[in-house]
């Protein structure tokens, strides 16, 4: 520990925030101390899209007009998220207009879920987790890491599991998913600090325009949604990432030293986590206990009236599996009433069981997690007809995906669709699934079926998105892609780009004709009788291509297709 004492600014927003981060910033010493030679790494909190989950995207393009203001090459500064499991950080920059502020600001975006990975030990036990091989390359690789700045912007939450998710626990997503469910469970709070003393940011800037109940994410009904939101109007700082962590938890109602985090990385060394050894500084100055407010942290437990719950003698661990599931339940409960009288089923944690207390279950049975379903996972296959099973420990993907199941909700019912329409969304996941996605995420629509989607409602589209030259690439590289359905998809959205960009596409759709899959080929023809019937256009473009086809293959359906189609001119 370097020193005795720590401080901590808590700042009023009293005019712009941006106003408010020069502010941080001269308090710190000046801004040229976070200018470095080599790269600024910015973190911010992209747990997931829902209102409030987030850090405000205006706090975050404050601080980035305020580096760039200063000096500070946009190009070398990185924006860097891992969302939660069950979801795709790509799609969550883009609901929450991260990736528009990164985009004005010139600044470049890490979608650490997805590209190369680098395994790396942590704790006393050295245990094996896998991280970004960009986390890796700037933020442990001393070489790098002796020239670079690393910011953090977590938002001011409690939470179900931690009591509060600030600049500590921000690390987390700092691993790939499968990581992530390693040691979720009783082990949960040493295993952040584990991650913490690898990852320590430079600076914390936490955005406390509001207080948030019961995190990682507030229900989206409106008419509870007040209940978990708590007007702060502050932002607060430090270097000292346990120190913020610290003031965070007394401003959210907690006591000194009660939140577990602060607590093991206070003991650790890692940082001052004693209130009483923090240097408060307000500005302008205030009594910091009067703006104190307690914002609840646990679960309120609202479930459906007919779902029970069992638990084992052991190993039912509320961080890992239990508290992962159920807290989805209750925002699930939640954000659709009718649900509270209609879902019905049995969730089972644990293990440790006497099986006469497992006989006359309410059917569906959900066994959650490797314990249970280790221990009676055939008993109670045996006993019972309908049976679900999440056969990992903490994974939070397989947990949501089983409730979204036994309680008949679409995963596509969740999304946004008023921000964004959703073929365009869910293109992120293509782009993503072509980075080497890795996520844990409910059942979504196969990529094919996605793409058709995609190829009937380009309309929706943003222009932007359509003549960014990174779509018409995304194309390419699908049209190459082995699996014919994926091409045979593939094609009808080149067609239907070749129809509204023309020439820029037409070299596709023509290279798609001696396509070695007939399957390919019919989908070509029967999308281009589809446009050729409204825009005869792109048919003469083609004809001599289309005629050619039509004289060489052998095939009898794709003949009459290509009569078909070529006909149209007559």
């Amino acid at each position: 520990m370097k020193s005795e004492t720590s401080k901590v600014f808590v700042l009023k927003i009293s005019g712009s925030i941006e106003d408010t981060i020069n502010q941080v910033f001269d308090q710190l010493g000046g801004i040229s101390k976070f200018i470095p030679p080599g790269k600024i790494i910015i973190k911010l909190n992209g747990v997931h899209f829902t209102k409030f989950s987030y850090t405000d995207p205006l706090v975050l393009d404050a601080v980035l007009k305020v580096l760039i203001k200063n000096g500070a090459d946009p190009t070398k500064i990185f924006v860097i998220e891992n969302c939660t499991s069950g979801l795709f950080t790509r799609f969550v920059f883009k609901l929450t207009g991260f990736d528009e502020v990164c985009k004005k600001n010139g600044v470049n975006i890490i979608y650490m879920d997805e590209g190369s990975t680098k395994k790396i030990k942590l704790g006393k036990e050295k245990y094996d987790v896998e991280i970004s091989k960009f986390a890796y390359d700037e933020l442990i690789n001393p070489e790098n890491r002796k020239n670079n700045i690393y910011i953090e912007i977590p938002k001011l939450k409690t939470h179900w599991c931690t009591k509060i998710t600030l600049g500590i626990k921000l690390q987390l997503g700092m691993l790939r998913d499968e990581s992530k469910a390693l040691r979720h469970h009783y082990y949960h709070e040493q295993r952040l600090i584990d991650i913490f003393e690898v990852f320590k940011p430079d600076l914390c800037i936490v955005d406390g325009i509001n207080g948030v109940a019961v995190g990682p994410c507030p229900p989206q009904n409106p008419d509870i949604l007040p209940d978990y939101i708590f007007n702060y109007n502050l932002i607060i700082a430090g270097t000292d990432i346990v120190a913020v962590d610290a003031v965070g938890a007394k401003l959210l109602g907690l006591k000194n030293l009660e939140v577990p985090t602060t607590k093991i990385a206070h003991d650790r060394e890692l940082g001052i986590g004693d209130i009483n050894k923090i240097e408060i500084i307000t500005i302008p100055q205030m009594d910091i206990d009067s703006l104190v407010q307690k914002v609840p942290w646990e679960l309120r437990r609202i479930f459906p009236d007919n779902v029970d719950i069992i638990y084992g003698n052991e190993l039912a661990c509320y961080e890992g599996c239990v508290g992962l599931t159920l807290v989805y339940l209750e925002e699930l409960t939640l954000e659709n009433p009718s649900l509270k009288k209609s879902a019905s089923f049995t969730l089972i944690f644990g293990k440790g069981f006497d099986k006469k207390s497992l006989i006359n279950l309410k059917e569906p049975v959900c066994l959650m997690g490797t314990c249970c379903v280790n221990e009676i996972g055939d008993f109670i296959k045996s006993k019972y007809e309908k049976v679900y099973e999440a056969k990992s420990c903490a994974n939070l993907g397989q947990y949501c995906n089983l409730l979204l199941k036994v309680m008949q909700i679409n995963p596509l019912s969740q999304i946004p669709t008023d921000k964004i329409p959703l073929p365009e969304l869910l293109w992120s996941y293509i782009l993503a699934k072509l980075n080497k996605l890795d996520a844990s995420l409910p059942e979504l629509p196969s990529e094919n079926e996605i793409l058709d989607l995609v190829a009937s409602n380009l309309n929706v589209f943003s222009k932007q998105t359509l003549q960014d030259p990174k779509f018409k690439n995304t194309i390419e590289i699908l049209m190459a892609s082995p699996n014919e359905n994926i091409r045979a998809s593939t094609i009808k959205i080149a067609i239907n780009m070749a129809n509204y960009l023309n020439s820029n596409y037409l070299e596709i759709v023509r290279n798609s004709l001696y396509d070695d899959s007939k399957k390919v080929i019919k989908s070509l023809l029967k999308e281009l009788f589809k446009i050729g019937r409204k825009n005869l256009n792109i048919i003469k473009e083609l004809k001599s291509y289309i005629e050619k086809i039509n004289q060489l293959n052998k095939d009898e359906s794709i003949k009459k297709q290509c009569t078909k189609v070529l006909k149209l001119l007559n």
